[in-house]
């Protein structure tokens, strides 16, 4: 079940606190810790660079461990990585981004 939601602009996100804990410190700490969000049943995103098909791909990313990186997410995500220490999709983050960036791009 299940048993908590992340609410991304008008859009609610659910998910369980055991396969985010498993997947992140950050998580785990938040939710299964004291702090309000683990008493909460959901839980805001307020970054307004965070919108819900980004978030929809963090959550899927800690699930599954595939993530698809396109020039539109890959910043969200990276920064999402590395707040909630992700050290794998920020890594493969940082390696895409690299990829994007060019003397033409610059």
């Amino acid at each position: 079940m299940r048993d908590i939601t992340f609410l991304v602009g008008d859009t609610k996100l659910h998910a369980h606190r055991l396969v985010l804990s498993t997947a992140s410190e950050v998580f785990k700490k938040m939710l299964l810790g004291p702090f309000r969000e683990g008493a909460q049943r959901e839980v805001r995103i307020r970054d307004p660079h965070v919108t819900a098909p980004v978030f929809h791909d963090f959550l899927r990313y800690l699930y599954t461990r595939t993530i698809d990186l396109t020039p539109q997410n890959c910043f969200s995500l990276h920064s999402l990585a590395d707040q909630y220490h992700v050290p794998l999709l920020r890594q493969a983050s940082s390696a895409y981004l690299q990829t994007c960036i060019s003397p033409s791009t610059a």
